[in-house]
């Protein structure tokens, strides 16, 4: 099912990031790429045995090629994986901080800086400045 996919390993290590407890964001991302290297290694390793050798000759199994799908052929568990996906990929992005939630109050507003004035402008044309460059020095 659409449970061992790719989307299946991403909502994996997003639920991971969310549910590990730690202010340090790079030690939930540590823990969250574990959980995802796992479940890869998973995925790979059933590919691998749904190769099936014999003597010379490689065959393959029903379901060689499924372990990374995106998408089913059932329409419920994609819509399901995906909205899911989308749900916690959201989360996610609200605890880092990449996002606003959009419930949270509005921060104060900072203050504005004044303008300031411009530099005085040298009311000398440009020929007359570099005449007197050497006396300037």
């Amino acid at each position: 099912g659409m449970f061992h996919s790719i989307p299946a390993l991403l909502i994996a290590a997003e639920l991971t990031f969310l549910a590990y407890v730690n202010d340090e964001v790079l030690v939930k991302c540590l823990m969250a790429g574990g959980v995802a290297i796992g479940f890869l290694s998973h995925l790979l390793l059933d590919e691998l045995y749904s190769v099936q050798w014999s003597g010379l000759r490689l065959k393959l199994s029903k379901s060689a090629g499924s372990a990374f799908k995106l998408t089913s052929s059932r329409l419920v568990p994609n819509v399901l994986t995906y909205a899911m996906l989308m749900f916690f990929t959201w989360l996610t992005l609200v605890d880092v901080g990449l996002v606003r939630d959009p419930n949270a109050p509005m921060p104060p507003a900072q203050p504005t800086a004044s303008p300031k004035e411009p530099p005085p402008i040298d009311a000398k044309p440009i020929h007359q400045a570099s005449e007197d460059w050497p006396e300037r020095m």
